[in-house]
C-alpha cells in the first residue's frame, strides 16, 4: 500500500479517497486546533479513532502528517500498490548486482559505473536473465554509503580525510610566536652550473609565520629533506637579510627575523633528531608535532607551498603541478636555472 503523493493533482484522486479523507480532516483538525487537556488527550484520541475507523497508532501518524501540512491531502489513505523501495527484480539478478558491486566496482583499482554495467549485463545474459536498468544498479549503490565507498575505493585515508569532522586549529597572537616548516620538491627543474646539465627538481624547506603568514625563511637543496636543511631554514629565517639580500641585488624588503617562540612542524624523523630538538631548546624554542591523522594542521605552510609552486610555474623548466597541465612542455629540455638562480 502507499499514500498518493502530496504533489499529485487533486483531480486525480478517486471520488471516494478523497471523501474518506475530508472526514478524517473535519475530526483531526478539531485534534489539532483544539487540544484538549493532557488527562483527557487519551480519551479523545480513542473516541476519534472509534469514529474515523481507524486504529488509535494509525491516528497519531494522522495527526502528526496534518500538523505538518495542516491540508485535506495530507490525510489521503493509502491506496494500493507497491511499496516504497520495493524490489521487484528477479532474486538472482539482484544477487548479480551487489556481487558485482562489492567483488568489482568496491576496489581500489577504481573501475568506472561502465564497467559495472557491463559486467552485470554479461552474467544476466549467461543465465538468460534480463538486463537490469542503470537507474536500478544507480539504486543499489546509493543505498551504501558515500563514506564506505570512499574507503573502499580510494582507501581509509582519504576516507577519514573526507568524511571525519574537522577537529582543532592552529592560531597564533603575535608575529613570530609560532613558525610552520614543511619540505616539498619544487615544480622546476635545476640545472649544475658549469656544465648546464640538468640535475632534477630541487627540494625547499620553507619556515612560514602563522600569523602574519610571511615566509620566515628558506633552505634549497638538491639533497633529499634532513636535519641539514631543516637547520639552514631555521638560521636564514632568524637572521636579519638585509646583507642576504643586497648580495644577491635584490631590494631590502624582506622584514622577517628573530627568534620565534614555538617551531609546529609534521612528524617526520628529521624533526624528531636530538641535533635539531637539542638546538631548538638551546635557544628556547618549544618544538611542536602536528598530531597524527591531522593534515589541516599543517595548513598555513601547505598553502604557502601552494602559492610558492604556482610562482615556479612561471620559469623556464617548469614541470607544472601534472602531466595535463604540462601538455607537450619540456621542463629538462627547457631547465636553465640553477640553485644560486
Amino acid at each position: 500500500m502507499a499514500r498518493p503523493p502530496t504533489d499529485t493533482p487533486l483531480t486525480k484522486v478517486p471520488d471516494e479517497v478523497w471523501q474518506t479523507a475530508r472526514e478524517r480532516e473535519r475530526v483531526i483538525r478539531t485534534l489539532v486546533q483544539q487540544p484538549v487537556l493532557y488527562g483527557a488527550r487519551s480519551e479523545a484520541m480513542v473516541a476519534a479513532a472509534n469514529e474515523l475507523g481507524i486504529t488509535l497508532q494509525y491516528l497519531y501518524r494522522l495527526v502528526k502528517a496534518y500538523a505538518a501540512d495542516p491540508r485535506t491531502r495530507s490525510l489521503l489513505p493509502k491506496i494500493p500498490g507497491p511499496q516504497a523501495g520495493l524490489r521487484r527484480l528477479h532474486p538472482r539478478v539482484e544477487t548479480i548486482i551487489e556481487e558485482e558491486i562489492q567483488t568489482r566496482y568496491m576496489d581500489l583499482l577504481k573501475p568506472k559505473k561502465s564497467l559495472l554495467m557491463k559486467g552485470i549485463y554479461a552474467r544476466c545474459a549467461a543465465e538468460g536473465l534480463g538486463k537490469p536498468a542503470r537507474e536500478t544498479v544507480e539504486a543499489r549503490l546509493a543505498v551504501i554509503s558515500k563514506r564506505e565507498q570512499t574507503k573502499r575505493r580510494h582507501g581509509p585515508k582519504k576516507a577519514r580525510e573526507d568524511f571525519n569532522p574537522i577537529r582543532g586549529s592552529l592560531e597564533a597572537e603575535r608575529a613570530l610566536e609560532i613558525v610552520q616548516i614543511d619540505h616539498t620538491p619544487t615544480d622546476v627543474m635545476g640545472v649544475e652550473p658549469d656544465t648546464l646539465e640538468v640535475i632534477g627538481r630541487p627540494f625547499i624547506t620553507l619556515a612560514v609565520d602563522i600569523r602574519t603568514r610571511m615566509y620566515c625563511g628558506f633552505y634549497l637543496t638538491f639533497d633529499p629533506p634532513s636535519v641539514s636543511s631543516v637547520a639552514a631554514c631555521v638560521a636564514h629565517a632568524v637572521m636579519d637579510k638585509s646583507d642576504w639580500l643586497s648580495t644577491r641585488g635584490l631590494p631590502a624588503k624582506w622584514p622577517v627575523a628573530g627568534l620565534c617562540e614555538v617551531i609546529h612542524v609534521d612528524n617526520g624523523k628529521e624533526f624528531h633528531s636530538k641535533a635539531f630538538t637539542r638546538a631548538c631548546e638551546d635557544y628556547g624554542i618549544e618544538v611542536r608535532y602536528r598530531p597524527p591523522g591531522t593534515p589541516h594542521m599543517g595548513g598555513h605552510v601547505e598553502r604557502r607551498i601552494g602559492h610558492l609552486m604556482q610562482e615556479l610555474h612561471l620559469l623556464p623548466g617548469t614541470t607544472f603541478s601534472n602531466i595535463k597541465e604540462r601538455g607537450i612542455y619540456d621542463p629538462a629540455g627547457n631547465a636553465c636555472l640553477t640553485i644560486a638562480e
